[in-house]
Order: structure tokens, then sequence, then C-alpha cells
């Protein structure tokens, strides 16, 4: 298993679908790498799958 911690913000809500018969939880952080005129900004797309998707996404709104 692959385990990685991002720290940035959100840029839209989470989004809750149904797929399969299994719920998914969809969001995107905004990581900032580097300071000054260097500064870049990554967008990571990010997934919750299964058990507590509908409960994690009402925390998860722009900007937080």
């Amino acid at each position: 298993m692959l385990q990685v911690s991002l720290a940035g913000r959100l840029g839209r809500d989470a989004e809750v679908k149904n797929v399969s018969g299994t719920e998914m939880c969809s969001f995107v952080v905004a990581v900032d790498v580097g300071y000054g005129d260097r500064k870049q900004t990554y967008w990571i797309d990010c997934a919750k799958w299964g058990k507590g998707s509908d409960r994690l996404a009402g925390f998860l709104t722009k900007g937080t």
C-alpha cells in the first residue's frame, strides 16, 4: 500500500458519486512548492473510496 500525506488547500468542494455500488468522494488539493518567484502550485486529484465517503465530503469545502 502507498500512503501519501499532503498539506495544501482544497480547490473545490468535494463531490460524492456512486460508482458500481461503492461510494467515492473526490476532491482536488493545491500544494505550493518553493517561494518568491520560484513558487509553483501543483493540483493533485484525490479520492476516498468506500465507507465514510459521504461524511468526509461534509468537511471538505473550497479553500479549507
